[in-house]
């Protein structure tokens, strides 16, 4: 109680000389106070806070009328004022009845007047101070048990003054009697206030006349809660499984899976979508696909080849030398296919569609018309060659560069064939372009060392030491699931399953003759600039290095090639 007489003093001091920031301040620091200490005195309010209460509303109403002065202000203590208006305001809306009732008789709120009115007595001593902290505590307890009985709350009243009367006129000598009439009047209180059932209400329940019943909360079980939850947990998770067991034992069907692999190219680059589980889940498909035709099995290959070269991110990274392998062994089916006597054509789609993407919900297994653009083979084409020059470049002179290069009869013969497949369908612009990446492959290379090269890649390819896959070779993952079956005895027709392999690559000593004639290609059918100047480069790169050095010179000066070679971006 000294600290809250201390605080209101402060309060009504700030107020008085018109320092509305500390008065601010001050202010919010006694609310939260009361609000802290409010059961320690009893659970009310103290009158002295009312009067405080209404003391600064009129106050702050008063200044804010006086519009002269509030313009001498300064800007700080103007909002300060402002803000104490709305402070003030609720303050008072919160109290409502009790400021009422301070308004309507100020004399019943005097009993503690000595805590509240001490701004004008600056210098009474402590001990005044702490009569009066004890006056307001049990005025507001007798206040607050009034609502039993009127007259119980007019004789404690009339107590309290002739208590504090007594108290200002005999001294000092007479405080032990004052402490012992004011615990008798405490305890009074306490006892009417448990008698009446009001001695657990709290906030606005005090101020009703009808009694609140309190009623206890009943805690719940939660063990028993989480315990359900987990078996919920565990049995959606077991029918899942389950569900996915079932899945899995079903056999495809064209229909199934043409919607599998319109799914999984709808996933194709989506975020979260791991790229390794992606390209497994395309060899699955590609390895189902050869029992519903060609059509099918064609569109699983595109979308095949696609996610094996989604898997290199950076530009420094190149594909792994098992992928890339794989990768080629596709292109090099789907050319053979297209290429050999069946008729099949690719025929690029008429909307815009992911690729290797259809519209259609049925898929015509007998059409000889494949929904899918030609033009990508190029664009595979051309990123094989570039993955295979980033990891020779990334091997250097190291004991993997020899190795590596044994693949370089398969990168020929994928630009071959694919350069023979589009001289067929008549796109000039593609045999140009994989004519060039066929140039810069073989133009350096003297007779002497591609007749080497070529015995012991030619039979190498033809002991079998390098394979290439079918893309319906089944992969490791599937291999280990028919493995399990087998071993469970679920599936008695699939029994073991062999790889499928490509015939071996084979390449002819006068490859490296074919020089002049991709260059003559290349001069015919291209219509970049850049292809053409790289194409004359490689032309005299490879005459200068069999001694033909008046034809290189000549081709180079009927090219007026050192005219614009700085634009023609050659490293």
């Amino acid at each position: 109680m000294e600290t809250l007489a201390e605080k209101i003093r402060i309060v009504r001091n700030a107020i008085k000389i018109n320092d509305w920031v500390k008065t601010q301040n001050e202010w919010e620091a006694l609310t939260k106070h009361l609000e802290k200490n409010l059961k320690s005195i009893g659970g009310n309010y103290p009158n002295s806070f009312f009067k405080t209460l209404v003391h600064l509303f009129d106050s702050v109403k008063s200044s804010l009328a006086n519009k002269a002065a509030f313009k001498k202000l300064s800007p700080s203590n103007g909002r300060a004022l402002n803000r104490m208006k709305q402070v003030s305001r609720r303050a008072c809306e919160a109290h409502a009845d009790a400021v009422a009732a301070y308004r309507a008789n100020p004399e019943a709120y005097e009993s503690d007047g000595a805590a509240s009115d001490s701004d004008s007595e600056s210098d009474s001593d402590s001990e005044d101070e702490s009569d009066s902290d004890s006056d307001s505590s049990s005025s507001s307890r007798s206040g607050s048990s009034s609502s039993g009985s009127s007259s119980s709350s007019s004789s404690s009243s009339s107590g309290s003054d002739s208590d504090s009367a007594s108290s200002s006129s005999s001294g000092s000598g007479s405080e032990s009697d004052d402490d012992d009439q004011w615990d008798s009047d405490s305890s009074s209180s306490s006892e009417e206030s448990e008698a009446s059932g009001l001695g657990e209400l709290k906030g606005r329940a005090k101020w009703l006349k009808k009694v609140v019943v309190t009623k206890e909360k009943v805690k719940k079980d939660k063990s028993a809660r989480a315990e359900k939850r987990q078996e919920a947990k565990a049995e959606k998770e077991a029918a899942a499984a389950e569900e996915q067991e079932k899945k899995k034992e079903e056999s495809y069907t064209p229909e199934t899976l043409f919607a599998k692999l319109q799914t999984l190219t709808a996933q194709r680059g989506k975020r979260g979508v791991n790229r390794q589980t992606y390209v497994s889940s395309l060899s699955e498909l590609a390895f189902f696909a050869k029992d519903f035709g060609i059509n099918l099995q064609v569109r699983v290959w595109f979308q095949y080849i696609q996610a094996m070269i989604d898997t290199v991110v950076k530009v420094d990274e190149c594909m792994s030398d098992d992928m890339w392998k794989r990768c080629a062994g596709t292109i090099l089916a789907v050319l053979d296919l297209l290429s050999g006597d069946g008729g099949w054509k690719l025929v690029p789609p008429t909307d815009e569609l992911p690729i290797g993407g259809v519209k259609e919900e049925n898929i015509d297994e007998d059409s000889k018309f494949i929904p899918v653009n030609p033009i990508l083979i190029q664009s595979f084409c051309s990123t094989l060659n570039n993955e295979f020059n980033k990891s020779l470049l990334s091997l250097g002179g190291s004991v993997g560069y020899s190795s590596r290069l044994r693949d370089l009869s398969t990168l020929l013969s994928v630009l071959e064939e694919g350069r023979l497949y589009f001289e067929s369908i008549g796109i000039d612009s593609a045999v140009a372009e994989l004519a060039t990446l066929h140039l810069e492959q073989i133009s350096p290379v003297s007779s002497d060392v591609w007749e080497s090269f070529t015995k012991n890649s030619n039979e190498l390819n033809s002991s079998g030491d390098v394979q290439l896959f079918h893309p319906s070779s089944p992969s490791q993952s599937i291999k280990e699931k028919i493995e399990l079956s087998n071993a469970q005895g679920e599936d008695e027709k699939k029994g073991e399953i062999e790889d499928m392999t490509l015939p071996p690559v084979l390449i002819g000593e006068a490859h490296v003759k074919n020089v002049p004639a991709l260059a003559d290609l290349v001069y015919k059918y291209s219509k970049v600039e850049r292809n053409k100047t790289h194409a004359t480069l490689c032309h005299v790169i490879h005459l200068a290095i069999h001694g033909n050095y008046n034809a290189g010179k000549d081709i180079i000066l009927m090219s007026h090639v050192q005219d614009n070679i700085l634009n023609a971006d050659i490293r």
